[in-house]
């Protein structure tokens, strides 16, 4: 291991020890109780000059402090490299010093919702994204941790969780947020993209963004999905309304009118949803794809079917590209950021303020 990735990933460990440290509220004179119970030996003085950054933190106390706060110290090992590399980026054209308005403002954690990629399930997923300011030799950069839940249990039943390390920065010119995450022990990369405003006197509190990444299940894809992240509790009061929210569409929705009409909802909501459907005009859709098309002549080589497909495509109404603009944040920012209740509904009018306020 060369000196500036060893001495990166000797700060990375402490960095990980004094997180968890706070997470647990934990004190120095508990830490090293600790230790001692599990059987290390560490000396009250050395522990205090390792956490007073008086010393770099040696072998032994770092894999006794580890095993004690049940700290994957491999994990933080194999996180060092690529993520915390921020060379090939142009200062002039992406902003990553977290001191900078345009990132200090996403700086914290967020809560993160989205839907599972494997094709098979139909669940939603939490999560949680830390962004804070880090170092990499003389430059400053916004470091992001995306820890998953998978809501899955491994066979001793503990809760299977997956970490993503990575950098979080801004694109001034075109408006955009990127973060991208790794997970070396996957061999997996992930690139997600919000829109982006700069906010001078208030944090950012949501977003919806877009997350190019790969499939979970026995067969792994290139997958594309939107994601929620916003402050607060994991479990938002409006969990259902804003889990909608993440379908892909273009703000048009195509509901099957049967559908439409045995929504289970209010009368007033109902009411409005029958004067909707007596000022729409019903149009007939058909589903096709390549099973209902080998279904009609099952001699019909692959060939001619990736053919015929293509000739139908022409004619389908699906967009070819999926955009996430102002009104979807401002929609997100309805549900979360107004506590919102019956008097903020649709039918008692619409709130002035807005996501970008």
């Amino acid at each position: 291991m060369e000196k500036k990735q060893k001495e990166q990933t000797i700060q990375k460990i402490l960095e990980v020890i004094e997180q968890k440290l706070a997470d647990k509220q934990m004190k120095q004179k508990d830490l090293l109780e600790l230790c001692h119970k599990e059987g290390y030996e560490l000396s009250q003085s050395e522990l205090s000059r390792i956490l007073s950054h008086k010393i770099a933190i040696g072998l032994y106390p770092a894999l006794a402090i580890c095993d004690v706060l049940n700290i994957d110290i491999h994990r933080i090992i194999n996180s060092v490299g690529a993520p915390g590399d921020i060379s090939y980026l142009s200062e002039e054209s992406f902003i990553m010093d977290p001191k900078r308005p345009e990132i200090r403002k996403y700086l914290g954690s967020f809560q993160t919702l989205f839907y599972a990629t494997n094709p098979r399930e139909n669940k939603l997923l939490y999560g949680r994204l830390d962004l804070a300011p880090k170092r990499s030799g003389n430059k400053s950069y916004c470091s992001a941790c995306f820890l998953l839940d998978t809501g899955d249990r491994d066979m001793g039943g503990t809760l299977i969780q997956k970490e993503y390390q990575g950098q979080f920065f801004v694109s001034p010119k075109i408006g955009v947020a990127y973060c991208f995450l790794v997970n070396n022990e996957l061999g997996e990369i992930c690139s997600l993209e919000f829109r982006h405003r700069t906010f001078f006197y208030k944090r950012v509190e949501c977003r919806i963004g877009l997350v190019l990444t790969t499939s979970t299940g026995e067969r792994k894809t290139p997958a594309m999905h939107k994601i929620l992240i916003y402050r607060g509790e994991p479990e938002s009061p409006y969990k259902d309304q804003l889990a909608h929210m993440l379908k892909l569409d273009n703000h048009e929705m195509r509901i099957e009118a049967s559908a439409l009409r045995d929504i289970d909802t209010s009368d007033e909501t109902r009411e409005l949803l029958s004067r909707l459907t007596q000022m729409q005009q019903e149009i007939t859709y058909y589903i096709v794809n390549a099973a209902s098309l080998k279904n009609v002549n099952r001699k019909l080589s692959n060939a001619q079917i990736s053919s015929l497909y293509s000739i139908l495509r022409n004619y389908s109404e699906e967009s070819y590209t999926l955009r996430l603009d102002e009104e979807e944040d401002e929609m997100i920012f309805d549900l979360i950021g107004r506590n919102l209740d019956s008097s903020q509904s649709y039918d008692n009018g619409k709130s002035n303020s807005g996501c970008d306020s």
